[in-house]
């Protein structure tokens, strides 16, 4: 019994020193890279900390002749530049040196956990959503390349490859709906995405703390009116008999109106800007919140600088603000194709079809409404939406961290 256990013992040893040889082995391969990278870190912090030397230097220098408030000021404006660079050579460090750690074969993701591990209590939560919700559905996809049929179920129905696409590609409503979805996505987006920032810019501008309160809970409450609430108040409003368009109308006319529903060209404008009073309010908190991160010493030393007030928004809170805007906007560009099918449906009818058919619209028809509903077809036209969606967020992505600093990997 003794020499088997001795024997296993040593097999597992002769185990152990392999895999410790390889690791060793893919440790010295990784190494010169794992050495640029490092040196790459510290030329970019070593640029970063003279930029601040030769700042503080130029301050210095002013500072023998400033008194009063402009001294202080100018101390003030030798702290925050401190301050800055060492938050951006911690940021570098963080980013870049997981890269080094890993080629080392040092465990930094260990070391993270034990250092946030309550960011990762807070993460199991939506990561248990994701993988429940859209990846454990995930194989359903194959239908989009099946003859579907109940009976046979997912991996028993007849394959029949792209026809499914081809019959989309081919189908009359295929450049409508997309020329639709494009349509109300690219103008929610124009019109929607610049009102939230702008508004949260304007909020942290007033220094009327009740006001600046009561306008943000008037403006959140929107947010929380369902869609169908939201799709019933429009058409009681805009009722052409009975509705305050209707009755204004009528009462400066004599005449009734044109139902703005049933318009091809109001389509499109009354359900972007229902859409942005309904959330720009919501969209601004987010701003808010990074806005909040600003130090009041900035604006302080701006203003005794001279700096009108749209100077020191221009300067100071925009470019605060602007990685937050940039993973917003990535964010947003991945849902481009993914409009909600809810409002549009309930907003949509025979008159206004032309402007009003999406594709979510269309998936919900093809698979749902209909008498006879074509689950192959309605999955292999959401899967092309998806694989569209996908190529946007991966594109714009790569066009931000090209540009800039802020992408989201």
């Amino acid at each position: 019994m003794g020499n088997k256990t001795a024997v296993v013992d040593s097999l597992q040893a002769e185990k152990d020193a392999i895999k410790a040889a390889k690791k060793a082995k893919k440790i010295e391969k990784n190494r010169p890279k794992a050495e640029k990278i490092q040196a790459q870190i510290d030329a970019q912090i070593a640029a970063l900390e003279a930029k601040r030397d030769a700042k503080i230097a130029e301050i210095e220098a002013q500072l023998e002749t400033a008194e009063g408030k402009k001294r202080r000021s100018l101390f003030n404006k030798i702290e925050i530049l401190k301050r800055d660079c060492k938050l951006a050579c911690n940021k570098i460090r963080e980013t870049k040196g997981v890269k080094v750690d890993r080629l080392l074969g040092k465990k930094s993701l260990a070391k993270d956990l034990k250092r946030h591990w309550q960011l990762y209590l807070f993460l199991i939560l939506p990561v248990v959503w994701v993988i429940i919700f859209k990846y454990v559905p995930m194989p359903g996809i194959i239908i989009a390349f099946e003859k579907y049929k109940f009976k046979d179920g997912i991996f028993g129905s007849r394959w029949i490859g792209f026809d499914n696409f081809i019959r989309f590609f081919n189908d009359y409503q295929f450049t409508r709906v997309i020329k639709n979805t494009l349509v109300l996505s690219m103008y929610s987006l124009f019109a929607g995405f610049p009102i939230p920032v702008i508004f949260a810019l304007i909020l942290n501008s007033l220094r009327a703390e009740k006001f600046k309160k009561v306008t943000t809970t008037i403006t959140y409450m929107p947010h929380f009116i369902s869609t169908v609430i939201l799709v019933g108040m429009l058409m009681q409003i805009l009722n052409v008999r009975v509705g305050l368009y209707g009755t204004i109308y009528t009462f400066f006319t004599g005449t009734y109106a044109q139902d703005p529903l049933s318009n091809v060209k109001a389509f499109k404008h009354l359900y972007v800007w229902s859409g942005v009073w309904q959330t720009f309010g919501w969209n601004s908190i987010i701003y808010t919140a990074a806005l909040s991160a600003v130090s009041p010493d900035l604006h302080e030393a701006a203003e005794i600088d001279g700096a009108t007030r749209w100077q020191r928004v221009l300067h100071i809170d925009l470019p605060t603000i602007m990685p937050t805007i940039t993973i917003m906007l990535i964010l947003r560009m991945g849902k481009v194709m993914s409009l909600g099918y809810e409002k549009v449906y309930l907003m949509q009818n025979n008159l206004n079809l032309e402007a009003s058919e999406v594709i979510s619209t269309l998936v919900y028809k093809v698979g749902l409404a209909s008498q006879t509903p074509n689950y192959s077809y309605s999955t292999s036209i959401s899967l092309f939406n998806s694989i569209i969606n996908l190529i946007l967020i991966n594109s714009v992505n790569w066009i931000a961290r090209k540009v800039g600093d802020t992408s989201l990997w």
